[in-house]
C-alpha cells in the first residue's frame, strides 16, 4: 500500500475490537502480524469514522487523543498512572499516543513531579 497510515490500541482486548469492526467493514486494509492495522491514505477518513472513533467513544464517550513528542511517553504514562487517570495507549504510525477523558487538561500537568491532576 503507497501512502499507509497504520493503528493499533495497545490493550489486546480493544485492539481485537478493532480488528473485528475494521474486518466487517468491508474498507480495504491489512493486519500485520502483531495485529497492527495498515490502511491507505485513501481510506483514511472512512477507517476514523467507521473503525476507530467508534470504539474510542466505548472507552470514554467525551475523548482526546494526546500526542507527545518522542521520548515523552514515559513521562505521560508515569504521571496518569501515579494520578491514577484513566487512559488507553495508541499506536498511531508507529508513534505512542493516549486516548483520555476530554474533561483532562494535560497543558496544566506538570510531568517533572507527579501533582494532583487538574480538570479544565
Amino acid at each position: 500500500m503507497a501512502d499507509t497510515y497504520s493503528f493499533r490500541f495497545v490493550d489486546d482486548e480493544l485492539n481485537q475490537k478493532l480488528i473485528d469492526r475494521v474486518t466487517s467493514s468491508g474498507i480495504p486494509h491489512e493486519i500485520g502480524p502483531d495485529g497492527t492495522l495498515r490502511y491507505s491514505a485513501e481510506h483514511e477518513e472512512a477507517i476514523e469514522e467507521r473503525v476507530i472513533r467508534p470504539i474510542r467513544e466505548e472507552v470514554f464517550p467525551r475523548w482526546q487523543v494526546l500526542n507527545c513528542p518522542p521520548g515523552w511517553a514515559g513521562r505521560y504514562r508515569q504521571y496518569m498512572r501515579h494520578n491514577r487517570l484513566p487512559f488507553q495507549e495508541e499506536r498511531i504510525d508507529n508513534e505512542i499516543s493516549f486516548l483520555i477523558p476530554r474533561d483532562l487538561d494535560p497543558h496544566r500537568w506538570n510531568l517533572e513531579t507527579p501533582a494532583a491532576a487538574r480538570t479544565r
